[in-house]
């Protein structure tokens, strides 16, 4: 079961692509989060990858409303370096920021069971959507377009759903 995150718990992660760490208070709170849980050598992982491009594409980060966030949990050994992850993100392309999850911190956090997994947080870093697989590009455009829209309206604390929505493929 998903709990609130413990934003002490995910502060001295490594992030690539960022001038600095990001960290929970600072730059998750107050806007919509997708955290995409993957590892560079899974194949549906990386078929995730263009869902995020349209969805960062239709929520440009710079607006500050949405902001997709990779988190590279390994599977093997040898995807634990800080420079093989930095390597695999340049060689698909991936753009968004990325924390190189090398010790599972953030996979224990969330309870994250398989890869790939995207976990949607509300502005209070709350999970509210989890979706497993591949696959689910539709409900998630739809999702973060609804929550977006009943954010901008109420643009306060929004608890966008009273249970966590999951989609198993």
């Amino acid at each position: 079961m998903l709990r609130y995150i413990d934003r002490t718990r995910l502060l001295v992660q490594v992030f690539i692509f960022v001038s600095s760490p990001l960290s929970v208070s600072e730059h998750f709170l107050g806007r919509l989060v997708v955290l995409d849980f993957f590892t560079y050598c899974c194949v549906n992982c990386l078929h995730v990858l263009p869902t995020l491009s349209r969805l960062e594409s239709l929520h440009p980060p710079d607006e500050g409303r949405l902001l997709v966030v990779g988190v590279h949990s390994a599977k093997f050994d040898n995807e634990r370096s800080d420079d093989s992850v930095a390597s695999a993100c340049a060689r698909h392309d991936i753009r968004h920021p990325v924390v190189n999850d090398s010790g599972a911190v953030w996979w224990r956090e969330m309870d994250i069971a398989c890869w790939p997994t995207l976990v949607v947080l509300d502005p209070s870093a709350r999970p509210v959507l989890v979706l497993v697989g591949e696959g689910h590009g539709q409900v998630l455009q739809r999702f973060v377009r609804v929550a977006l829209e009943q954010y901008d309206k109420q643009a306060s604390d929004l608890v966008l759903c009273i249970c966590t929505i999951t989609y198993i493929l």
